[in-house]
């Protein structure tokens, strides 16, 4: 199931599926929300087999080694198909359990850019590579807009927030 499983742990082979975990946990933040959870908390208790310590690194990207079965349940518990994590750290992406299907689905909720993202992968003049492509520039450019709409609300908070 994992080709790169060395002594029950996943290695990267090569210097560019190390920077591809961010891009796991754009997808399994993207997947979990998608299915309800909004924090790791619920999620990890849903689970059950994930600790929140272990969703929270791989959320954050924070190591690039994680044992087999932890990927296994992962994946299982995000009720993806044996392999996606894989597939996502070597630039594809994740296949939902019981379809047939390797689109990316938008996230089920609303906010910036899903309008876009559900155009973009209904489209019926793109293919998959392509579709794929632009889901991630969307998905990094709406993190940059988020971004700027934070701060200006910190600056508004600053200018109209009172001194008390």
């Amino acid at each position: 199931m994992y080709p790169l499983a060395t002594s029950r742990r996943i290695l990267p082979d090569n210097a560019g599926m190390a920077d591809n975990w961010p891009r796991l946990a754009e997808h399994v933040i993207a997947r979990r929300v998608e299915l309800g959870h909004k924090t790791r908390q619920a999620f990890a208790q849903h689970a059950g087999t994930l600790s929140l310590r272990t969703l929270g690194d791989i959320e954050r990207s924070d190591r690039n080694s994680y044992d087999s079965a932890t990927l296994a349940a992962l994946e299982q518990a995000l009720s993806w198909e044996p392999g996606s994590i894989q597939s996502i750290l070597t630039g594809g992406q994740p296949r939902i359990a019981g379809t047939t299907t390797t689109k990316r689905r938008p996230p089920r909720r609303h906010g910036p850019g899903l309008g876009a993202l559900e155009t973009i992968m209904t489209s019926d003049r793109l293919d998959e590579d392509t579709k794929n492509r632009l889901v991630d520039l969307l998905i990094s450019q709406s993190r940059a807009f988020e971004r700027q709409l934070n701060e200006q609300a910190e600056r508004m908070i600053e200018n109209f927030g009172s001194d008390s």
